[in-house]
């Protein structure tokens, strides 16, 4: 070995040195500030995990935080298993995804990067699962029950003004000869005055021509979506203008119609009218096979009244209840399937609601609306 190469070699087992007495005291000094100075190996890696697993905790407690105040649950899983949650998650989720085991039959029903629609109790969730990082996963819940209203309140608001202008076509169709109808009647009455049972017969199309002619037009008001016109009117009133309307349709059916409140409401006479007249033409239908039909006002707490009407036919099937105030949804022949569905909207024209009820034999309906006018300001008596 030359010179050059012995003094090469020297210096690199001088460098190895220094090196190696580096790395020792800078192992020390970490050793010193962590607090694990003296502590055997296997102590010392079970102090590391309890830290990292610390860690890990601090950093999901700050995660929960974020997300309760971003309004979302969320639920940690690593490898499909649920970890933890926080509180939010707990009350948004379904009843059977609560705790540990729904909590993973959750995450299993999502799938990787899953997300779904969940229903319960008139609430709409969104769930979704999202990797984070390695194995560990999130899902997200949300509650979507706002959205979900005004998204289908949308929808009706456009399907009410379609409705709108193909009921205003039909009837500007069949008005024209509605009135040639009614004035041919008007002559042929007039030259018939020498035979009465003529003469009668004559007057009586002209009256149902024009009766006609005013049905057109209320259900070209009625299909147009205009604000209510409030007044202080008698729901006695109200009742018996919808029983009368009824008792042509109704054949056999009996109607019966009775006030047991305070009858001075202050509401949208003609809305009201036309709304509890489609409730109960539905009931008096012969699909429904009812043989009587009851409407009937009540109290009902917070300052509104309820109009329930009952009728003691079959009842609602369950597969049609989840689509019952959807529109084109009835199940009768001769129907559109829209008077469940104009219902509702003119309940809630009004600011009330409109609900199936689940109790007794037969259908019940539960109108609930306001005493009042919503926005506080005073209604004028209805113009006599």
């Amino acid at each position: 070995m030359g010179p050059e190469t012995f003094f090469a070699v020297t210096v690199l087992f001088l460098l190895w040195l220094l090196t190696g007495a580096g790395l020792v005291l800078c192992w020390r000094r970490l050793r010193r500030r962590s607090g694990i100075e003296g502590c055997p190996p296997v102590d010392l890696l079970a102090q590391i995990a309890a830290r990292q697993r610390e860690e890990a905790r601090t950093a999901a407690a700050r995660l929960f935080e974020v997300a309760d105040s971003l309004g979302f649950g969320l639920i940690l899983a690593e490898e499909g298993r649920p970890a933890a949650s926080n509180a939010l998650a707990e009350r948004l989720c379904p009843v059977e995804y609560r705790g540990p085991e729904g909590a993973r039959r959750l995450v299993a029903a999502l799938g990787p990067e899953g997300s779904r629609i969940l229903r319960e109790g008139g609430r709409t969730l969104q769930a979704r699962r999202r990797t984070l990082a390695g194995a560990a996963e999130a899902v997200l819940l949300e509650d979507v029950t706002e959205t979900f209203r005004l998204a289908e309140q949308l929808r009706r608001s456009e399907r009410l003004a379609l409705l709108g202008q193909m009921s205003g076509q039909v009837a500007h169709q069949l008005k024209t000869p509605l009135a040639v109808l009614a004035g041919r009647a008007q002559l042929l009455s007039a030259r018939l005055e020498k035979l009465p049972a003529l003469q009668d017969q004559a007057e009586e199309i002209y009256r149902e021509a024009a009766a006609l002619a005013r049905r057109i037009n209320e259900i070209v008001d009625f299909y147009r979506h205009r604000e209510p016109g409030w007044h202080r009117v008698s729901l006695e009133e109200v009742l018996g203008a919808v029983a009368e309307r009824l008792a042509p349709v109704a054949g056999a059916v009996a109607v019966e119609a009775r006030c047991e409140t305070d009858p001075e409401v202050e509401t949208d006479p003609v809305l009201l009218e036309n709304l509890l007249f489609l409730l109960g033409q539905n009931a008096v239908a012969e699909e429904v096979g009812a043989t009587r039909v009851e409407i009937r006002a009540v109290d009902q707490p917070g300052g509104r009244v309820g109009i329930r009407v009952r009728d003691d036919g079959r009842g609602v099937a369950p597969e049609v209840r989840e689509r019952l105030f959807e529109p084109f949804s009835g199940t009768r022949d001769d129907g559109l399937g829209l008077g469940l569905f104009l219902a509702r909207d003119l309940a809630e024209r009004l600011g009330g609601e409109l609900a199936l009820e689940a109790a007794g034999p037969g259908a019940s309906f539960l109108l609930t609306v306001p005493r009042s006018r919503p926005d506080g300001a005073g209604a004028p008596p209805r113009p006599g």
